[in-house]
């Protein structure tokens, strides 16, 4: 099976490939094991290209078994997502590489407006394509649509997950959440945090030259906490950081993103 994840930024892409390697074993396809799965039976040809708007590539791979392969294609923000989708729907539709049988979109909830929108987005490029669904889209359920390609009918499953699922928020706001679950102690700490740069942002300095956008204040707030609990590491790469963090002990991520286990 091959699959492929369409997530936002950088911060999704590491989050998601630490937490579905802890979690389920998938392996990238750069380190030891991988470049030999690459070598066997030739399978580099399974591994489609995908680049970002600045032509870099955007998209990393992984496996669990020979028959397994699932990609994180990072797309930048939740207004590029059609673009990815586009690209899903012409590998399966019109190029003759082996085709993806599961795609998942995850983004931000930024907005009350952004569930409809991105579901009317996948609706409307669904029929564009001529692609039957088997149900209504909803968020955070497996969606069973099917293609035509040379006179054969396929599956091709669709999962969309808009996180928070209650309140709008980010990956950041969300993972500060899972934090603040852990205990008391880390539920005051997130708080504090948060008030820090809310304080800050009275600073109309502060507001108009450094924190001027509204989806740089949670990654702000998400710094604050890792500046506070490992101080010693502010200047490492954040990756390092990010997955320093046991991700996969915590109940809410669990709850969330459940349904990757069918990846």
């Amino acid at each position: 099976m091959k699959s492929v994840i369409i997530c936002e930024g950088k911060i999704d892409s590491i989050f998601l490939s630490y937490y579905l390697s802890s979690l389920y074993n998938w392996k990238s396809v750069d380190c030891k094991d991988g470049k030999e799965w690459v070598r066997r039976n030739d399978n580099k040809k399974r591994l489609n290209e995908f680049v970002d708007s600045s032509n870099n590539p955007a998209c990393y791979w992984y496996f669990r078994d020979d028959d397994n392969i699932l990609g994180i294609y990072s797309v930048k923000s939740n207004s590029n997502i059609g673009k990815g989708v586009d690209q899903i729907f012409n590998i399966n539709l019109v190029t003759t590489t082996t085709a993806i049988d599961k795609m998942v979109i995850i983004t931000d909830r930024d907005d009350e407006n952004v569930e409809k929108r991105i579901i009317t987005l996948l609706s409307d490029k669904l029929r564009e394509r001529k692609i039957d669904i088997q149900s209504n889209i909803k968020n955070n359920e497996w969606i069973k649509t099917f293609y035509n390609k040379n006179g054969e009918t396929i599956e091709f499953d669709i999962l969309l997950l808009i996180i928070p699922f209650e309140t709008t928020g980010t990956i950041e706001s969300f993972l500060l959440d899972c934090l603040s679950q852990k205990s008391i102690e880390e539920h005051n700490l997130v708080d504090l945090c948060d008030n820090f740069i809310e304080l800050a942002l009275k600073e109309d300095y502060i507001k108009d030259k450094h924190l001027n956008s509204r989806g740089i204040i949670p990654k702000a707030k998400f710094s604050a906490y890792f500046s506070v609990t490992s101080p010693n590491r502010t200047f490492d790469a954040g990756d390092k950081i990010l997955k320093s963090i046991p991700w996969e002990e915590y109940t809410h991520t669990q709850q969330t993103f459940q349904l990757l286990s069918q990846l």
